[in-house]
């Protein structure tokens, strides 16, 4: 009996062992993987925040340009708010208290323009006023004929008059040249845009300007050749200005 029993306990003793061996084994196992770091998404989403703002960064940069370069865009506020009004621009006027009001408006020949609810027999005189001064003016008219009691307006440029100058004479394409809207023109560019002189034009130019008081004004002998190449004065141009380019007694004066 004696002998049975300790067979048995030989028996079992290495079965025994091997489950504590086995218990103590995924008992390190199960630590292990509890100290193991583990991986979210959430780890790499500082890393993915920066990247996205650095795009987002400089994306607007790019679009928006330096901090004053919008003042001197064509179509920017600032630039909008300075411009003078002339004949055949074409406002947007935006009035906040009445949507009924809102429209866009071209200022006449006459350069008065009729509004939304303003009395018609007593247009708007804006020419010859920026867009600023506009606004103030359009406000002032609905107070003072009853219509709104403090209204806000907002001008804009919706289509620009056109502002031509007319170049004749020894160049490729004589005719009419456009003056940007918003921005001027010199000498130099308007012979450029009629692609430039011929061989046989002359250094000098005339330019002749009608002035508000309805006489005309001429500039002679204005140094095209120099203004070209740098080594003299351009000379800035206004709308209606006509310029004309003779021919040079001396053949190739432009090939020097």
């Amino acid at each position: 009996m004696n002998n049975l029993s300790l067979r048995r306990e030989k028996v079992l003793l290495p079965s025994t062992t091997m489950k504590a061996h086995r218990a103590l084994f995924f008992a390190g196992l199960v630590a292990c993987f509890c100290a193991w770091p583990v991986w979210s998404p959430a780890a790499d989403a500082p890393a993915a925040k920066a990247t996205d703002s650095k795009s987002t960064k400089a994306t607007d940069t790019k679009s928006s340009g330096d901090g004053d370069s919008s003042k001197t865009l064509p179509g920017s506020s600032y630039q909008q708010s300075n411009y003078v009004l002339r004949p055949t621009d074409i406002i947007f006027v935006n009035v906040i208290d009445d949507s009924k009001a809102n429209g866009e408006f071209t200022i006449g020949v006459d350069g008065t323009v009729g509004l939304t609810y303003l009395d018609p027999d007593k247009p708007l005189k804006v020419e010859g006023l920026t867009v600023a001064e506009v606004t103030k003016l359009i406000a002032r008219a609905y107070m003072d004929q009853k219509i709104f009691i403090k209204p806000t307006i907002n001008v804009t440029i919706k289509t620009y008059a056109e502002r031509r100058v007319n170049v004749m004479g020894a160049v490729a394409s004589p005719g009419l040249v456009i003056i940007p809207p918003e921005q001027t023109l010199s000498l130099v560019s308007a012979i450029a845009q009629a692609h430039g002189p011929t061989p046989r034009a002359a250094a000098t130019v005339t330019i002749t300007r009608k002035m508000p008081d309805g006489t005309t004004k001429t500039f002679n002998d204005v140094d095209l050749y120099k203004a070209t190449k740098g080594t003299g004065p351009d000379f800035p141009l206004q709308e209606g200005d006509t310029i004309m380019l003779g021919e040079s007694a001396f053949a190739n004066v432009w090939q020097q």
